[in-house]
């Protein structure tokens, strides 16, 4: 089998200006993934960095009223695919972050998670179109509008296209150290509604029943259901509650978040939260399960030897890469759960993700590149 990562390193190097050129504009046109009229505009740039770069128009467009487009194009005509995937949504208001050059790294909204890994994708498909070096499969790209919040709509879309797919490679950033993402935890969130009865604080203080009081309780129970062993975390991180100081609340919220690293462990906690029992009997509870959440991407046979392959193209290009199993989730976890082999952490390498600090190390950046487009040739 041939290798031709080298001579696609020396190919993006010669290329440098152009790569984070494409870079800058993307990162310059916001993208907050709860609006779409912006996301949009965004979208308009990264189909313009699309047709300059790679010649195609996307195959899909598919549009939604409370998020950007969903972007889907296919670089060959063969009947077997593999599947990559990133998002252009971000944390970011617009004009929330600068854009800074400094010390090796590149500052900006989205700059890290993921526009760089949109540009990694794209450019990885230019190298070997430029090089003619011949791809065994189809490659269908899809870019979301709506990752950061639970790729809610473009779920199906992403479920849809790995199904069809020998592998699915997300371009999401590396770990902090370059490794790549070989699992994440599952990730959902449920709310606990508890209705009581209302009655005057003062007056009539045993006439009512306190939601507060019995989501003290609830609370104090849901947290011990973690098992940080296990990697199993449960975080009440939201309530909401009561009216006035001198009236017995009727009604309490939680909002509770949930990781963990197995599909058989998550539907075990999910068991329990559905059967939730009040310890004061004149208080009800309902549980709010509708976000589907993400289940745990557990490494595999087949996911490993995806790793594998890209652990054999670093080293060609003179690095090393680990695998790291993460806490947070990604379209990745959606993937693997239809039983598509994913590796994950394809993109760029950096640090701040969310954070004031995003940033990207540029130094690194093509020789990543480079890694995922001979991963490409070897699958």
């Amino acid at each position: 089998m041939a290798f031709y990562e080298q001579q696609i390193l020396e190919y993006l190097q010669a290329h440098k200006e152009e790569i984070f050129s494409d870079l800058l504009e993307l990162v310059k046109a916001p993208s907050p993934s709860a609006q779409p009229e912006l996301s949009n505009q965004c979208a308009a740039v990264l189909r313009k960095i699309v047709k300059n770069r790679l010649g195609l128009e996307p195959d899909r467009v598919i549009s939604q009223p409370t998020a950007g487009d969903h972007l889907v194009f296919r670089y060959g005509t063969q009947e077997q695919q593999i599947l990559v995937i990133g998002h252009y949504d971000t944390v970011w208001e617009k004009d929330q972050l600068p854009i800074v050059e400094k010390e090796g790294a590149l500052y900006g909204p989205g700059v890290l998670d993921m526009k760089s890994g949109d540009i990694s994708v794209i450019w990885s498909l230019k190298a070997c179109k430029e090089l003619n070096i011949p791809l065994d499969k189809q490659i269908c790209v899809l870019f979301n509008s709506d990752e950061e919040p639970g790729s809610h709509t473009s779920r199906h879309a992403i479920e849809e296209e790995a199904k069809k797919s020998l592998a699915a490679l997300i371009a999401e950033p590396a770990a902090n150290n370059g490794d790549l993402k070989s699992g994440r935890k599952g990730v959902r969130f449920y709310g606990v509604e508890i209705t009581g009865k209302a009655a005057h604080a003062g007056n009539d203080p045993l006439g009512g029943a306190s939601a507060i009081k019995e989501a003290a309780h609830q609370i104090l129970y849901i947290q011990s259901l973690s098992d940080y062993e296990k990697g199993t975390t449960l975080n009440v991180g939201v309530i909401k509650g009561g009216s006035q100081p001198n009236v017995i609340p009727d009604f309490c919220r939680l909002e509770v978040d949930l990781r963990t690293t197995t599909v058989a462990e998550a539907k075990r906690i999910h068991e329990l939260l559905s059967n939730l029992k009040p310890v004061d009997p004149k208080c009800t509870i309902k549980l709010d399960d509708n976000d589907e959440g993400r289940l745990p991407f557990e490494e595999t046979p087949e996911s490993l030897k995806l790793f594998q392959t890209a652990s054999e193209c670093a080293q060609r290009l003179g690095f090393q890469v680990g695998k790291a199993f993460v806490g947070g989730g990604s379209d990745g976890n959606l993937t693997s759960s239809v039983g598509c082999p994913t590796l994950d952490g394809l993109g760029a390498v950096g640090s701040g993700m969310h954070a004031l600090n995003e940033h990207l190390d540029t130094e690194s950046y093509l020789p990543r590149i480079a890694m995922l487009a001979g991963l490409l040739t070897q699958l």
